[in-house]
């Protein structure tokens, strides 16, 4: 208590009713630190102003954020495509690689049965002599 009263000195000389209506306003004054530009004209006026003033900045920030955006889009459609274009060329190349390779298994293939029937039809014929 002696410390609180060299801490708050005036404390104690209030009334109790001094003290409540006290911490009522600085409630009040706590509660209302919102600011309302209702409260002064001077202020709605110039925040009325401002907000004018700005309404041809920020349509030109609009405007440059959709340009941003439409050369964005058109980039990355561009790219893709690229890759898209890539992609069925890759296929393609793909494509005539297998049928050529298949060919060639097909030849090969082709050239060992006909070895083998070749080798058959000579050892049958030696054997039939």
């Amino acid at each position: 208590e002696e410390i609180m009263q060299t801490l708050y000195p005036h404390e104690g000389d209030q009334s109790p009713t001094q003290t409540s209506a006290l911490k009522r306003k600085q409630k009040q004054v706590t509660d209302k630190r919102e600011f309302d530009p209702n409260e002064f004209p001077e202020v709605k006026e110039y925040m009325a102003w401002r907000i004018r003033r700005h309404k041809k900045r920020l349509a030109d920030m609009e405007r440059s954020a959709r340009t941003i955006q439409c050369a964005l889009r058109c980039f990355m459609a561009r790219t893709m495509m690229g890759r898209v274009k890539k992609e069925v060329a890759a296929i393609k190349i793909q494509k005539l690689a297998r049928g050529i390779f298949g060919r060639d298994i097909y030849r090969m293939k082709q050239k060992e049965l006909w070895a083998a029937i070749f080798v058959q039809r000579a050892i049958r014929g030696h054997q039939g002599r």
